[in-house]
C-alpha cells in the first residue's frame, strides 16, 4: 500500500497495532494475578475468573484504542505548532474518557451488587484518568520514537551510501590522473632511447608499456590489491627504466613474506618511485639506488622507498610534484587518519619516503 503525503503507512500502522495488543495482554494477565491477589490481602476475596475478566477488559479496550491513536501520532506529527497541539489534547481527552466509558460499561455486570453505571463511571474517572491520559501520550511518545529512528537509520545509510560514491568518484578521478602523467614520462624515457639510437630497447620498452597500460587503464581493476599485484607492476616500470638508465640504476627489494597478500592502493608505489627515480637518480652521477621495503609490525604495514640522490633537503620543490600529491590524496581518501606519509632525508644522504596503512589481508577491495 503506498504511502500518503503526510507519510502513514496503514499496514505498518496495524502491524505496531497489533504487536502493542500482544504486550498489553501480557500486562493484563499480571494486572490481574496482582489484582487478585490484593483483594485476597485486604480480606475481600472475589473469584479469579471476575478479576480475570474485569482486568482483560480493561486492557482490551486499550488494545482496541491503539490502531486510532496509531493514526493520529502518524497523521500529526509531535511539534510545537499550537494546531497539531490542540488536535493531540482532544485526542488524549477523547481517549481518556472513551476508554473510562467502555470500562464502565462493560465492568457493571461483574459487580456482586447491582451497580449504576454513572457512580461507577465517576469513580474509574477519579481512579483512572490521570493513567489514561498519560498512556496516550505515552503511545504516542513510543510511535514518534521508533520513526525517528528508523528515519535516522535511514538517513544515515544515504550518507554512508553518498560518502562511498563520493569516495569512489574522488579515487578515480585521482587514479585517472596517474594514467597520463605515467604515460608521458614512459614516453619520455622511450624518446631518449631513440635518441640514443638503442632501436632493440625501444621496441621492448614499447612491448612492457603496453603491458603496463593494459593494467593502468583496466576500470574493472579494484582500488586496493595485494601487495604483490602491486609489486609485479611496479617491476615492469622498473624494467622500463633500466632499459634507459642501464646499470647505473640498481633496485634493491626487502619485502618480508608474510606482506605479499595484504592489500594496498594500486598503483601507490609507483609514481613515489618513480619520483625517486626523476629527482634522485636522474639529478646524479654515477650509480644510482632505489631500496624498496615492506614490513609489517602489528596491525600496521610500512612501505619504504630510499633513494641515494640529493634528498629531500636540498630542494624547495621535491615532495610537492603530482606524484607524491596525488598519493597523499588517495591515502586520505582511502584510510582518513588511519594512515602517514612521511618525507625524511637519509643519515647517509639520499630521500625516505614512507607509506604506514593498516594492514589487512582478504578483505574486498573498493570496486572500481
Amino acid at each position: 500500500m503506498g504511502r500518503s503525503r503526510t507519510g502513514w503507512k496503514p499496514a505498518a500502522s496495524w502491524q505496531r497495532g497489533f504487536t502493542l495488543a500482544g504486550l498489553l495482554m501480557a500486562f493484563a494477565l499480571l494486572d490481574g494475578v496482582h489484582t487478585h491477589l490484593g483483594f485476597i490481602a485486604e480480606g475481600n476475596p472475589r473469584p479469579w475468573w471476575n478479576t480475570l475478566i474485569a482486568t482483560a477488559i480493561f486492557w482490551l479496550i486499550y488494545a482496541a484504542f491503539i490502531p486510532p491513536v496509531l493514526f493520529v501520532a502518524e497523521r500529526y506529527r509531535l511539534d510545537l505548532r499550537p494546531r497539531t497541539i490542540l488536535i493531540h489534547l482532544l485526542a488524549a481527552f477523547a481517549f481518556t474518557y472513551i476508554h473510562i466509558l467502555a470500562v464502565s460499561y462493560l465492568m457493571a455486570p461483574l459487580r456482586a451488587a447491582p451497580v449504576e453505571v454513572v457512580p461507577l463511571l465517576g469513580r474509574l474517572v477519579r481512579l483512572n484518568f490521570g493513567i489514561n491520559f498519560l498512556s496516550y501520550w505515552a503511545i504516542v511518545g513510543a510511535t514518534h520514537a521508533l520513526r525517528y529512528r528508523g528515519e535516522s537509520r535511514q538517513s544515515e545509510l544515504a550518507a554512508a551510501q553518498l560518502e562511498a560514491s563520493l569516495t569512489a568518484s574522488r579515487l578515480e578521478a585521482l587514479r585517472a590522473q596517474l594514467n597520463p602523467h605515467f604515460l608521458f614520462n614512459t614516453l619520455n624515457a622511450i624518446s631518449v632511447l631513440a635518441l640514443k639510437g638503442q632501436h632493440t630497447a625501444v621496441i621492448d620498452t614499447l612491448s612492457r608499456l603496453s603491458d603496463l597500460l593494459r593494467v593502468s587503464l583496466d576500470d574493472t581493476r579494484p582500488h586496493r590489491v595485494p601487495l604483490s599485484e602491486e609489486l609485479d607492476f611496479l617491476d615492469g616500470y622498473l624494467k622500463i627504466l633500466q632499459l634507459r638508465f642501464g646499470d647505473r640504476l640498481v633496485v634493491e627489494q626487502r619485502i618480508t613474506r608474510e606482506v605479499l597478500d595484504a592489500l594496498v592502493p594500486c598503483m601507490i608505489l609507483q609514481p613515489v618511485v618513480e619520483n625517486a627515480i626523476v629527482h634522485g637518480i636522474a639529478a646524479r652521477c654515477g650509480e644510482g639506488r632505489i631500496s624498496i621495503e615492506a614490513a609489517r609490525t602489528n596491525d600496521t604495514l610500512h612501505l619504504q622507498i630510499q633513494d641515494n640522490g640529493p634528498g629531500f633537503g636540498t630542494s624547495t620543490t621535491r615532495g610537492h610534484g603530482i606524484g607524491l600529491r596525488n598519493t597523499r590524496a588517495r591515502l586520505e581518501q582511502i584510510y582518513g587518519r588511519g594512515h602517514s606519509l612521511e618525507l625524511s632525508d637519509a643519515a647517509e644522504g639520499g630521500a625516505i619516503v614512507t607509506i604506514s596503512i593498516p594492514f589487512v589481508v582478504g578483505e574486498l577491495a573498493i570496486p572500481a
